[in-house]
C-alpha cells in the first residue's frame, strides 16, 4: 500500500507570489502567467502572445510545482465545466491555436483535456511542462490518461535531457504513488528517465547540488543499474553530503535499496493503534570496488553523516573483520563526533580491541 507523498516541506522551499485574480495570498505561479492565465481563461484575443506569456512563467516554476500550481491555474483561468470566452467552442480555439493545449491540459472538463493533449504541436520545453504530462498520463479519466500516453510517445524522446533530468528530482519519488499510469505509460516515463544522455545530465546534479532531499532521488534511480558507475564518483565527490553518504552506503552494502511504499501495520494490540511500516526494494549492484579503500575515505570524510555509514558498516562486518577494519574502527573511536564516536566504541567492545603501547597501531586483545 502507497502511502501520499507529504509535499509540505516540499512546498515551503518553492517560490511564491502575490496571488492576484483568486481568494488565495499566494501563488506559485508567476504575476506575469496569472495575467496571461485569467486572459485566456476568458476568451481575449492575442493568443499565441499570450500562450508565449504563460508558457515563459512555466519555465520558472518547479516540477515540484505541479500539484497545487495546477488547480491554481484551474481557478485563475475558470477553467471548470467548459471553456466559455469570446468563442464558444474551445475545440475550434484548440485546431485554430494548437499552442492553447498547454493550458487547457489542465481544464476540468475531461474531453477538453483529451483534445488539449491531442493537439499540442511541441515538446515540453520546462521541467513542469514535463511533470503535468506525466500528472495527465495518471490521469483518473481513461481516455486523458491515453491521450497523454500518444503524446508523450511522439514527444518524451525529444524532450531536453536537462528538462527530464530535473524534472526527475520530483517523478522518481512519485513512481509508486501515480497508482493510475497504466505499464506502458510507467514503462514510456521510466525509458525516458534512463535516457543515456539525461543520466549523464543527473550525474552532473548529483556533483553539484547543494540542497534537497537529493539522497532520496539519488535512492529511486538506483532502481535500474544504468547508474551504478557513477557511485564511486558520488561518494568521493558529491557537493552534498546525503549524497555521499548514500552513494557510499550502497556502494559498501554492494546492494541498491529503495521505498517502494508503506504498509499499515497494527503495533498495539490492546489500543487498536497502527502505523505505516517502509517496504524497501532492492537489487545487487552491477559494479565491482573496493570496499577497504572506500571504508577508509568513508571514514575520513569531512562530513559525520558520512562517517556514520562507515562505522555502520563496520559493525555490520565485524564478525568478519580484517586488521585493516579495526584501524578505521579505533581512529573512528576518538572522532568528535559523538555519534561516530559511539558506534565506533560499540565495534572496539565487540572486537575486544585494545592499544598496543609499543606500536605505532593497534593489535587484538591477547
Amino acid at each position: 500500500m502507497a502511502k501520499l507523498v507529504d509535499y509540505r516541506d516540499t512546498s515551503a522551499n518553492l517560490t511564491d507570489y502575490p496571488d492576484g485574480y483568486t481568494h488565495r495570498k499566494r501563488s506559485l505561479v508567476p504575476p506575469e502567467a496569472q495575467s496571461a492565465v485569467h486572459d485566456l481563461g476568458r476568451g481575449d484575443f492575442g493568443l499565441n502572445d499570450r500562450i508565449t506569456c504563460f508558457r515563459d512563467g512555466l519555465a520558472q516554476m518547479d516540477a515540484f510545482a505541479v500539484p497545487r500550481a495546477s488547480d491554481e491555474i484551474r481557478r485563475i483561468g475558470g477553467l471548470y465545466a467548459f471553456y466559455s470566452g469570446q468563442s464558444s467552442n474551445v475545440f475550434g480555439q484548440l485546431r485554430a491555436c494548437p499552442r492553447l493545449g498547454w493550458l487547457m491540459l489542465f481544464h476540468g472538463d475531461g474531453y477538453i483535456r483529451q483534445a488539449a493533449l491531442e493537439s499540442l504541436p511541441d515538446i515540453p520545453n520546462s521541467p513542469f511542462e514535463f511533470a503535468a504530462i506525466v500528472y495527465r498520463m495518471n490521469d483518473w479519466v481513461t481516455i486523458v490518461g491515453q491521450a497523454a500516453s500518444n503524446y508523450a510517445a511522439r514527444a518524451f524522446q525529444k524532450t531536453d535531457a536537462g528538462i527530464v533530468a530535473e524534472s526527475s528530482f520530483f517523478l522518481l519519488e512519485q513512481l509508486d504513488v501515480l497508482g493510475r499510469l497504466s505499464t506502458e505509460s510507467r514503462s514510456l516515463l521510466t525509458d525516458t528517465i534512463y535516457r543515456p544522455d539525461v543520466i549523464a545530465a543527473l550525474r552532473a546534479e548529483f556533483l553539484t547540488i547543494r540542497s534537497g532531499r537529493v539522497a532520496r532521488t539519488l535512492r529511486q534511480l538506483l532502481r535500474r543499474p544504468e547508474f551504478d558507475r557513477y557511485l564511486e564518483e558520488l561518494a568521493r565527490s558529491a557537493a552534498l553530503p546525503s549524497v555521499r553518504a548514500a552513494a557510499m552506503e550502497t556502494l559498501l552494502s554492494g546492494k541498491a535499496t529503495w521505498l517502494v511504499g508503506h504498509t499499515l501495520q497494527k503495533v498495539d494490540k490492546i489500543y487498536g493503534r497502527c502505523q505505516y511500516i517502509p517496504e524497501f526494494g532492492s537489487r545487487p549492484l552491477e559494479c565491482i570496488v573496493d570496499s577497504e579503500s572506500l571504508l577508509k575515505m568513508a571514514a575520513e570524510d569531512k562530513a559525520a553523516h558520512v562517517r556514520k555509514v562507515a562505522c555502520d558498516t563496520l559493525i555490520a562486518l565485524r564478525h568478519s573483520a580484517s586488521p585493516e577494519m579495526d584501524q578505521v574502527a579505533l581512529k573512528l573511536a576518538a572522532d568528535r563526533n559523538a555519534a561516530v564516536r559511539s558506534r565506533a566504541e560499540f565495534y572496539v567492545r565487540q572486537r575486544e580491541l585494545t592499544p598496543d603501547p609499543k606500536a605505532t597501531g593497534h593489535i587484538l586483545k591477547g
